[in-house]
């Protein structure tokens, strides 16, 4: 696969009207973020996530916003997770547990309809198993819920963020639409960067660690 040679945002500007859409589409000059990213990377035309080594964008992208909204976040949000499902397998269950963790606080506690002491308990979770127990209470986050429990599991990195992604379409229904995909958007790109920056620094640190061993073991100091 060559490297495209314009950015992603120019690239939908020129040969898509600098508009994504949602749903599925004929190529035709109209694509949702993952069909114009398969052409941006010169790849054949689909939104298959597997095909594009990426986790489902297709439900968020799919949240009943404006154009121009979708348009503006989208694409930040794919080069945050492109080719994701190539990171570690430890790199994906934390990301996706960052995930869930946010939207259950973020998200699924801001929806007014919830039960206060509910809603309280989902703003005031600290891990994914709390997350779990918080967005079970809530019946409307039961996707959430199965996003929690998928986090939980090695493996299930791209299922738990799918769910993910469905719990906040369903508060997009509930609530704001357009306030839920630009909170949304954020904590994904906000987890990715995160915890890349995290694994970048910890890697930083064990590589100086072993540095400085081996000089000491060299100076006959270990």
């Amino acid at each position: 696969m060559s490297k495209p040679r314009n950015t992603f945002e120019e690239y939908i500007e020129t040969r898509f009207e600098g508009k994504l859409l949602s749903g599925s589409h004929n190529p035709d000059g109209k694509a949702c973020i993952l069909e114009a990213a398969s052409q941006w990377e010169e790849r054949k035309w689909t939104d298959s996530p597997r095909d594009l080594n990426t986790w489902d964008l297709r439900v968020l992208n799919d949240i009943d916003v404006d154009d121009t909204l979708r348009t503006e976040w989208m694409p930040k949000v794919y080069m945050a997770y492109r080719d994701c499902r190539s990171w570690p397998e430890e790199r994906q269950v934390e990301v996706v547990g960052e995930l869930v963790i946010e939207t259950v606080r973020q998200i699924i506690g801001a929806l007014h309809s919830l039960n206060p002491d509910i809603a309280q308990q989902c703003r005031d979770v600290e891990d994914v198993a709390t997350a779990d127990a918080a967005a079970r209470a809530a019946t409307a986050a039961a996707r959430a819920a199965r996003a929690a429990t998928a986090a939980r599991a090695a493996g299930y990195a791209a299922d738990a963020a799918a769910h993910a992604a469905t719990a906040a379409t369903a508060a997009g229904y509930a609530t704001d639409a357009a306030a839920v995909f630009v909170t949304t958007c954020k904590l994904w790109i906000k987890a990715a960067k995160e915890i890349y920056r995290r694994n970048d620094f910890s890697c930083i640190v064990v590589r100086e660690l072993g540095e400085l061993a081996a000089t000491r073991s060299g100076d006959g100091k270990l």
